[in-house]
């Protein structure tokens, strides 16, 4: 993390997991992507809605889609407090650009 000053600077791609969105630090890693060509925002909690991310430098929002034919399957595992690994079955995996 000590790094991310120096490092992302010189990065052409970068991917960022969102939970910097969740933990309120995806804005300061933004402004360190300053020769970023693409820079991909990862994981199952990305917000497909490439308009949210208009401006910001981010290209790239790849997540996952949560099947609404799933809908009791996934309610019925989160109260049961599965993991990403057991609910990944009702999902699938997408990419979307900015």
């Amino acid at each position: 993390e000590s790094a991310q000053l120096d490092l992302l600077p010189k990065c052409q791609v970068v991917f960022i997991t969102s939970s910097s969105l969740i933990n309120g630090t995806l804005e300061r890693l933004l402004e360190y992507c300053t020769n970023a060509r693409d820079i991909v925002m990862v994981g199952s909690s990305t917000p497909l809605y490439p308009e949210a991310f208009k401006g910001t430098g981010v290209s790239v929002l790849s997540g996952t889609r949560w099947l609404s034919s799933n809908r009791e399957f996934i309610l019925a595992g989160v109260s049961q407090c599965a993991g990403i690994k057991q609910l990944m079955k009702y999902g699938q995996k997408i990419s979307v650009k900015v």
